[in-house]
């Protein structure tokens, strides 16, 4: 319920209309890749808490599946603002590392997660970064500032529990 009220508060807050705003292919390319992000977060913060009991490794996972299933719906609507259908695609790259976690247990596995997030973040801040400098669309704008700051403080959370 929270996240349908988020999403029509954004939508009021965006003034996104029922037809699709145009929308140039640097936004589009960004915005399903961002919406691909979105579920590689949830989809590998699920396989990692299935195969370590790590308490650190846990607790980052839980934060990843809270903060970006808020921002996946927040995502949606702006993309859907610009007749763009929400992905629920994994990327290539986020698939590769899933097997990979499915491969390892405990420790290890605790370790590769962290490291990866860390990596994943660092592309994340620089794609979300590129994105404010090229879009001219102020609904895009202000949700890749809204987003910045989580993305920035993601990246704090896994450098420090990938140490």
């Amino acid at each position: 319920m929270k996240y349908l009220v988020a999403t029509f508060t954004l939508l009021a807050f965006t003034g996104a209309a029922a037809v699709a705003q145009p929308v140039s292919s640097v936004d589009r390319h960004f915005l399903n890749s961002a919406m691909e992000g979105g579920v590689a977060e949830i989809a590998l913060a699920h396989t990692v808490m299935q195969r370590t009991s790590d308490p650190t490794a846990h607790a980052f996972a839980q934060r990843m599946i809270r903060d970006h299933s808020k921002n996946d719906a927040q995502l949606a609507a702006v993309a859907q603002s610009f007749g763009i259908r929400p992905s629920h695609e994994l990327p290539p790259e986020a698939a590769d590392e899933q097997t990979k976690l499915q491969g390892l247990s405990g420790a290890a596995a605790a370790r590769e997660y962290l490291t990866y997030e860390v990596k994943d973040h660092h592309k994340d801040i620089k794609d979300f970064s590129d994105e404010l400098g090229a879009t001219s669309q102020p609904t895009i704008r202000a949700y890749v500032q809204s987003s910045l700051p989580v993305l920035h403080t993601h990246l704090r959370l896994a450098e420090r529990d990938a140490r």
